[in-house]
């Protein structure tokens, strides 16, 4: 057993207690202010100075070893959804309608237990970590006022690093990629405008239902060859109103989600395309709209390297797995690496453990232990002063 995993085993009973207390106050984004109190007051019990505050209820500490060397950020999101618990949880929700449904709570228990880890072996360290501690992940990009209020900056980060518990992948198992290792995604919006006319007279209409209905079936059949280039297109809803007669409008809601930004131009040619085969066709109106929401998650070759190398010490090469696609979803830490090179990794959850965002998600606490580790390895092995291990 390394020393660092002596001072995390130490301290696990007590951050699991945090977690626990952190799910029952799951706090929706920019809300998380009982959250943010039970962090910082945690973080004061390790000997940090906290900065709170931060894009309102966002907050920051800082390892400073006093010695040269490169500044690291480290970061956990820590807002809830907007779900109704299950009664028979174990330390279940006492917000009704809020709960934890993705993990934040663990996220943000395992980055309290490597600031508390990191600073047992403060005198072997160089450089300086920063914990940021976010809020708004899920629909408020939180990353992005986070950014915009100087997170990266006092002092300049060189790197950041996040992870995500991950239900479906086997428990223990740790997944890097390099490049792309989550989806963007965004919205889009078709608006089609037609022309009514009596119900006995549809020869004299020129009906959106029909329009849109011919325009759906094209991007359902075209988007069964996209799969090869990883975008995924939803098609969410259709809609044109209440039925009064013929109707006039109609609106069509999907969601996409790419793997590059050149593909998200490639699927913006197409569908334009095909809005303007539909309009001449049928002398409609119609409005498209795409509403980007999260980038692509692009992860650095050298710092995902680092998170392999610390995880390959801590686990054995036998619990990395290097995923060969990108995973179809979406997370803000995307934004921080539009400035600064980084990793954002998966931790196993278990494969048959229920997935994020449902009522039925329970928090694997082993993910705490695995998480923290290899996070800890990874800032000893950039940050350890020459001639000393930590180990």
């Amino acid at each position: 057993m390394t020393v660092i995993s002596k001072h995390l085993e130490a301290i696990l009973p007590k951050i699991i207690e945090v977690r626990q207390k952190l799910h029952e106050i799951p706090e929706l984004k920019f809300e998380e202010f009982k959250t943010a109190k039970l962090i910082s007051e945690t973080l004061k019990s390790f000997g940090y100075n906290v900065e709170n505050g931060i894009a309102k209820t966002g907050l920051t500490a800082i390892l400073d070893t006093g010695k040269p060397g490169k500044t690291i950020g480290l970061r956990a999101d820590m807002d809830a959804l907007p779900i109704e618990e299950p009664n028979n949880n174990q330390r279940r929700s006492r917000h009704p309608g809020r709960m934890h449904a993705c993990g934040h709570d663990g996220h943000c228990a395992t980055l309290l237990a490597v600031a508390y880890a990191l600073n047992q072996i403060k005198n072997e360290l160089s450089g300086k970590v920063k914990f940021i501690f976010q809020p708004a992940e899920e629909g408020g990009k939180g990353s992005t006022a986070m950014i915009e209020a100087g997170v990266l900056k006092n002092p300049p980060l060189d790197e950041i690093y996040a992870f995500h518990n991950w239900p479906g992948l086997p428990e223990g198992i740790i997944g890097v990629k390099d490049g792309t290792i989550l989806l963007g995604n965004g919205r889009i919006e078709i608006s089609i405008k037609g022309k009514p006319a009596h119900t006995a007279q549809p020869e004299n209409a020129v009906n959106p239902v029909t329009i849109g209905a011919e325009l759906i079936t094209k991007l359902e059949i075209e988007k069964l060859s996209w799969s090869a280039n990883s975008t995924v297109l939803n098609i969410l809803s259709f809609n044109s109103g209440k039925l009064r007669g013929m109707a006039e409008k109609s609106e069509i809601i999907a969601v996409y989600y790419i793997d590059t930004e050149d593909n998200l131009r490639e699927l913006k040619s197409f569908i334009n395309k095909y809005c303007d085969q539909v309009k001449d066709k049928y002398k409609a109106e119609i409005a498209l709209s795409f509403k980007p929401f999260h980038s692509p998650t692009i992860n650095t070759a050298n710092e995902t390297d680092k998170i392999s190398n610390a995880a390959r010490m801590v686990c054995g090469d036998k619990k990395i797995t290097k995923l060969e696609k990108s995973m179809i979803a979406s997370e803000d830490f995307s934004e921080y690496l539009k400035h600064i090179p980084g990793c954002f990794f998966l931790v196993g959850a278990g494969e048959s453990a229920n997935p994020v965002h449902t009522d039925k998600f329970q928090f694997n606490d082993n993910v705490i232990s695995t998480a923290a580790n290899i996070i800890c390895q990874m800032v000893i092995n950039s940050n350890v002063k020459d001639g000393i291990s930590a180990k």
